[in-house]
C-alpha cells in the first residue's frame, strides 16, 4: 500500500471484460517469496515460529493504523456499526438458506446481536486474515506483502483478529487449524498472548484498546 507500512502487490491492470478470461481479473506483481499454510509452522525452529507470529501480530496491527481517508479510500465501504450489520447479513443469509432448523445455528443467531464487542473504530480490515495469505521473504522471517484483498472494506479492526483467531480453535487435522497442539512447546504463542504481545508495538495501541474493553 503506497505510502503506508503495509507492503501489497503493486497492480498494473483490472478488466471487467469476462469475454477474455471468462471471469472478471487483474494483474498485479509476483511476490517472490515463500507462503507457510500450516500454522504449526513443521518446517520452523521454535525461534523462527515465534518470529513468524510476531511479525504476523504487527502486520495487521500496521494495516489498521493506515489512515484511510489520506490513501484515497474513504469511501471503501461503510463506517459504523459493522458488527451489527455483518451479524444482520449473517443471520439474514442463514434464515433464507433455511439453516435455521439447526438449533446451535439458531442459538448462535440469538446470542450474536446481544455480544457486539463496546465502542465503535472503522479501520481498513483484511476481510480474510490468516497466516497463508501472507508472503514472506525467503530468507528473512518478513512479510513482504498481504493476497487475496477481495473481502477488505471499512470495518472493526477486531473483525480481522477475530478471524485470524480462528485458527486457535481449528482442530489440528483440519486444514489451518492448531486446536489440540502443544503450541506452547512449539514456541507459538497461545491465543491470549498473541494479542497481548501487539501492546508491545505502537501500531497496536489501537486495536487492543479495544480488545481491553471486551
Amino acid at each position: 500500500m503506497s505510502g503506508t507500512g503495509v507492503p501489497v502487490p503493486r497492480v498494473y491492470l483490472y478488466c471487467e471484460d469476462q469475454a477474455i478470461a471468462g471471469a472478471e481479473f487483474y494483474i498485479m506483481d509476483f511476490l517472490d517469496g515463500r507462503v507457510l499454510v500450516d500454522p504449526s509452522l513443521p518446517n520452523l525452529d521454535r525461534d523462527q515460529r515465534a518470529s513468524i507470529y510476531a511479525e504476523m501480530n504487527r502486520f495487521v496491527a500496521e494495516l489498521h493504523q493506515v489512515d484511510y481517508k489520506t490513501v484515497g479510500l474513504g469511501d471503501y465501504g461503510r463506517t459504523g456499526s459493522y458488527f451489527a450489520r455483518q451479524i444482520a447479513r449473517w443471520t439474514r443469509q442463514a434464515r433464507d438458506s433455511g439453516m435455521e432448523d439447526i438449533p446451535a445455528l439458531e442459538a448462535l443467531m440469538e446470542w450474536l446481536p446481544e455480544h457486539v464487542p463496546p465502542g465503535d473504530e472503522t479501520s481498513l480490515v483484511h476481510g480474510d486474515y490468516r497466516l497463508d495469505n501472507l508472503v514472506f521473504d525467503k530468507k528473512e522471517l518478513r512479510a513482504i506483502g498481504a493476497l487475496d484483498w477481495e473481502l477488505s472494506t471499512l470495518g472493526h479492526p477486531l473483525a480481522d483478529f477475530s478471524y485470524n483467531c480462528l485458527g486457535w480453535h481449528i482442530p489440528a487435522a483440519l486444514w489451518r487449524g492448531m486446536a489440540g497442539l502443544d503450541v506452547v512447546s512449539l514456541s507459538i504463542p497461545d491465543e491470549k498472548s498473541y494479542y497481548v504481545n501487539t501492546l508491545r508495538r505502537p501500531a497496536g495501541e489501537r486495536s487492543l484498546g479495544l480488545l481491553s474493553r471486551l
